[in-house]
């Protein structure tokens, strides 16, 4: 990461300190010390946003070993020690998750509820009373730390617990292995992670389960009974029009499907997270999600039909709103230059729907040349706008835009950067190659000719 990334990861966490929104305060600033952990501003703004006085005496020091002596850090330190102590003496029992405090030691938390030791699984996995929402920020605060220190076995085995409680079992089970690992020679987590094992095997999987919702039946159902999610995507507008659907219950299902997606990174996760997310009528994040599968399994045929299937119901649909309601264009001939035949052919869809006439070309060797007269398409005209994807085989984008732009007769013409990536420094180096403006893909046909209306060269 660069030096001005690092800093922009500083300055927005000290603004979110400011604002009041500590979680994303501490989430921002430990980023930036990773990369860069001889930032004495960032640790003292780590102190100030820190949950527990311990973490805030823990920050004060890494910031008083790069600024020995400082007077002001050393006094900030002996306050937040004294407050320390002062919370050790009168509290003697901390949640391991959710830090509520006690005079008294609980095997079960009384405020998030959450079972607290491993001894019996039996009682962990049944544990219905514990509040998720308590959890699900315990879980969030607990993925910082081991982004910060992947080998501190204490994380680990803290994420074995809330995930247990959750009954997120497959993740429960792969940080208790993963503490397990760090510390081969703990009997007590080789007996935890056996045990645990055992307990999995022991229970005997339901007749059909909702792999949403993950409510058990007797015979499978779809809709789900209990989160009414259609579990089929014969018929897409069915699923996106689900008016039957408990939200509530689904959006705590993609909340954790999002979880189990980043740290299991497999197709099926994504899958599901996609068939939920179409469930609550959301189709790009749906789409997202599919094409995230994609990426993973590139063969999987199922998934690619169904992603075209979104894009062109999408398309169609955002053309039957602009001939309603949107006024007719002035047309003009635009250059539409990407690898994919799909984004082709939606891109000329929606821009003919709208008045303008299309061209295009599968690569920039190919969009050169019909830019060099080699074409009939264009009878000898050049284009009033290129619309040019970044990544292509041969040559980049980036390339055909500086070529471009390189001769007399075309560097007039307006292109915009058609890019999968929002980054600024994807736009910034469009800039440098001479593109007129850039588009983030997945975007909505009624931003594609908007942007195209704004830039294009008139006759």
């Amino acid at each position: 990461m660069t030096t001005a990334n690092v800093l922009n990861l500083q300055q927005d966490g000290i603004a979110a300190a400011r604002a009041g929104n500590k979680p994303l305060a501490r989430r921002l600033l430990l980023e930036a010390s990773l990369y860069d952990p001889n930032n004495k501003s960032v640790w003292l703004w780590l102190a100030v946003v820190a949950t527990t006085p311990d973490e805030t005496v823990k920050y004060l020091h890494r910031a008083l070993a790069l600024s020995p002596g400082n007077e002001q850090i050393l006094a900030a330190l002996r306050q937040a020690e004294g407050r320390l102590a002062q919370q050790q003496e009168t509290a003697v029992w901390h949640c391991p998750l959710c830090d509520a405090a006690d005079t008294e030691a609980h095997d079960r938390c009384p405020r998030c509820r959450a079972v607290l030791t491993l001894t019996d699984f039996t009682v962990l996995l049944e544990n219905h009373a514990v509040d998720n929402r308590r959890l699900q920020t315990a879980v969030s605060q607990l993925q910082q730390a081991v982004e910060h220190d992947p080998d501190d076995v204490r994380v680990h085995y803290k994420l074995a617990l809330a995930h247990l409680n959750m009954r997120e079992t497959a993740l429960g089970l792969r940080h208790l292995q993963t503490a397990q690992r760090l510390q081969p020679d703990n009997k007590f987590l080789q007996t935890a992670v056996a045990d645990l094992q055992a307990e999995l095997q022991r229970q005997a999987p339901p007749a059909w389960m909702c792999p949403l919702c993950l409510t058990p039946a007797d015979q499978p159902s779809d809709p789900c009974p209990n989160c009414h999610a259609i579990l089929t995507l014969s018929d897409i507008d069915s699923v996106i029009h689900n008016s039957s659907v408990n939200r509530d219950c689904l959006e705590s299902v993609a909340q954790r499907l999002t979880q189990e997606a980043a740290a299991l990174n497999e197709v099926g996760t994504y899958y599901k997270l996609a068939l939920a997310q179409l469930n609550l009528g959301r189709v790009d994040r749906g789409i997202e999600q599919l094409n995230i599968a994609l990426q993973l399994q590139p063969d999987n045929r199922a998934i690619r039909a169904l992603v075209t299937v979104l894009l062109q119901r999408q398309a169609d649909a955002e053309v039957a709103k602009n001939k309603q309601h949107a006024p007719a264009p002035q047309k003009g001939v635009i250059l539409v230059v990407d690898d994919s035949p799909t984004i082709r052919k939606l891109v000329s869809m929606t821009l003919e729907e709208a008045g303008y006439s299309v061209v295009v070309a599968a690569d920039g060797m190919q969009a050169l040349g019909k830019l060099n007269g080699h074409s009939s398409e264009l009878n000898g005209r050049l284009p009033n706008l290129i619309l040019l994807d970044i990544t292509m085989p041969r040559m980049d984008g980036y390339q055909v835009c500086k070529i471009i732009k390189g001769y007399k007769e075309t560097k007039g013409i307006p292109i915009v950067m058609l890019s999968g990536k929002d980054g600024f420094f994807d736009r910034v180096r469009g800039r440098m190659a001479g593109s007129t403006d850039y588009i983030t893909k997945p975007f909505k046909a009624e931003n594609l000719v908007e942007a195209v209306s704004k830039h294009i060269k008139r006759d």
